[in-house]
């Protein structure tokens, strides 16, 4: 009887995810939010814990929630941010996050002051949850540019490292070809595992130079809060597609939320784009933007004929709230100075030489010039036809699928089938990818302003929304030809998905290995996804550089019931 509830109470739980998915309703019920089935868990891997400023951080997330919740189409973005000693983000990025984590870079600010700092990791569906359940892991920074006493201290009493999260479990065999080498040498390490214990999700690895990793890494501010929660009217949706632009419209003078008003969103720049949403019943909008990567900015509309005043507001990308910060177990810039001093002198070398991260490129990213609605069925280009007086004008003549219509009170275009015969479904009428509301302003536009529009003449779904088909105008000099935008609008800066980077370890064949150039990287290897077979276990191969004294070869992975595995085995680089 007992194995049965379990079962049902499961496929209750998968019934609920399925339904939230669909954007069915909004969750609301305290026992939802505070079920562990619900609360996502992020736990964070570095390539090392002491950086100087203008580096980048590599890093690999683990997924730790709920089996059922990892599994669905849940959260798929996460939010990362490199925080300093007064709890301000000098660094910030979203990236793809699935069933088994995800990983990317982060870029040191060259700005940024020497002193303590803490990552922290969360998704939109954590910030229903105190910031006390993101996680978070601390780093320390240095600047030879930038020093004040005041960034070296710990800043008050922080948080340690708690008592109930996952410590080390030993489970990796890891070894060397050699115990020595010189500059620039070949090293070749063999993983094995050592028990039945496995990463389901793979490994990260790690080689650097022995110190600069906090070797008590296992970090997070607090375990997963099963005390019940004051729910806030607002809660953060999970990410289910990508990122997302959220907010609230409001109306009128008092301020009303705008229950079921459309909101459109233009993508603007060289790969531009519109998307639709309707408000809910709070007058609250999330969109959708999960191809975009880097900053792009946006313009938002309301699509009413409404004579009411209109404000759009969008949330804030980044939560906006702290927990106390965490305590670095590791004394940086006291015992450990002497590498703090070395990291110095080796950022002012790699500044004199003005060397790169060699072992980065950009990955591969797919790019995309296709519109919205895909391939136009016909496409007018203007200078391709007589000059004509207006728009009015060049329809009549020369755009057969488009009709213009008029009644006493207003002017509308319609849109004609292949047959010739009317679609009686407005269409949706877009100027430089904005939607026009005021048809008669449209239609006295010169023709010499425009480049060219493209009719699409059949049925057309967007956002949940039919159309008419479709009319859009680009114009020459994308100026909208002069017409103002519609009331209510609102520029944005959209933060996409952080740009993907590979990370590449050199080669050092023949006379590439006498290269003047320095070679001062301090994480020689890093594999954020290193799968090994339980029965033969792996390998891989990376060069040392020019930095010199022992270096350390560590591999971390997470058991499904959460625990660390870890393997370490360590070398010399001499200096010959």
């Amino acid at each position: 009887m007992k194995r049965i509830l379990t079962y049902t109470i499961l496929m209750v739980s998968v019934l609920q995810i399925k339904t939230f998915e669909a954007g069915a309703q909004a969750i609301r019920d305290s026992h939802i939010l505070n079920s562990s089935l619900y609360r996502e868990k992020l736990y964070l891997f570095t390539d090392r814990n002491l950086y100087a400023s203008g580096e980048k951080v590599s890093f690999r997330l683990y997924n730790l929630s709920h089996p059922l919740l990892k599994e669905s189409n849940w959260s798929r973005v996460f939010y990362l941010e490199l925080i300093n000693s007064r709890n301000a983000a000098v660094a910030r990025g979203k990236y793809q996050v699935n069933s088994w984590g995800g990983d990317g870079q982060i870029i040191i600010p060259d700005t940024a002051s020497t002193g303590h700092y803490y990552l922290r990791a969360y998704t939109s569906w954590m910030r229903n949850y105190p910031p006390s359940e993101y996680f978070h892991l601390p780093l320390a920074i240095v600047n030879p540019r930038k020093i004040r006493s005041a960034d070296l201290s710990a800043g008050g009493k922080g948080t340690v490292l708690s008592e109930e999260a996952p410590g080390p479990k030993a489970g990796i065999a890891c070894s060397s070809d050699k115990t020595s080498y010189g500059k620039r040498g070949k090293v070749t390490v063999q993983i094995n595992p050592e028990s039945r214990d496995s990463s389901p999700d793979a490994y990260c690895v790690s080689v650097i130079k022995k110190g600069y990793l906090d070797e008590a890494f296992y970090y997070n501010t607090a375990p997963v809060n099963e005390d019940p929660l004051q729910l806030k009217d607002l809660v953060y949706y999970p990410e289910t597609r990508g990122a997302t632009v959220s907010g609230i419209v409001l109306v009128g003078e008092e301020k009303k939320p705008a229950e079921r008003y459309l909101l459109g969103m233009t993508m603007l720049g060289s790969d531009p784009d519109y998307f639709e949403f309707m408000t809910d019943e709070n007058g609250r909008f999330r969109i959708p933007v999960q191809q975009q990567t880097g900053n792009n900015d946006a313009l938002l509309t309301i699509n009413s004929n409404r004579d009411e005043p209109v404000r759009i507001i969008t949330d804030e990308v980044f939560s906006p709230d702290f927990s106390t910060p965490p305590v670095p177990a590791a004394d940086f810039f006291g015992e450990r100075r002497a590498l703090v001093e070395e990291t110095m002198v080796n950022c002012q070398l790699r500044a004199e030489f003005e060397l790169t991260d060699r072992d980065s490129v950009d990955a591969a990213e797919p790019t995309s010039n296709v519109l919205f609605y895909g391939t136009p069925e016909f496409r007018y280009r203007t200078d391709d036809y007589v000059a004509l007086p207006d728009l009015e004008e060049f329809f009549f003549e020369i755009v057969p699928q488009v009709r213009v219509e008029k009644n006493t009170d207003q002017t509308h275009l319609v849109v004609l089938d292949d047959r010739g015969e009317i679609i009686y479904t407005p269409p949706l009428i877009l100027l430089d990818y904005v939607p026009v509301q005021e048809i008669e302003n449209l239609l006295s536009v010169s023709p010499q302003r425009v480049d060219h529009i493209d009719i699409v003449n059949r049925m057309y779904v967007r956002g949940g929304n039919t159309y008419g088909g479709i009319v859009s105008i680009i114009t020459g000099q994308g100026d909208r030809a002069g017409i103002s935008l519609p009331d209510g609008s609102t520029f944005i800066s959209i933060t996409g998905l952080s740009d993907l980077q590979e990370t590449v370890s050199p080669e050092y064949e023949g006379e590439v290995r006498n290269e003047r150039m320095p070679d001062l990287r301090n994480t020689l290897y890093w594999a954020a996804h290193y799968e090994i077979t339980p029965d033969k276990g792996g390998s891989f191969e990376f060069y040392t550089s020019d930095v010199t004294g022992e270096f350390m070869v560590i591999v971390r992975g997470m058991t499904s019931a959460g625990k660390v595995l870890s393997g370490t085995c360590k070398f010399i680089v001499n200096a010959y």
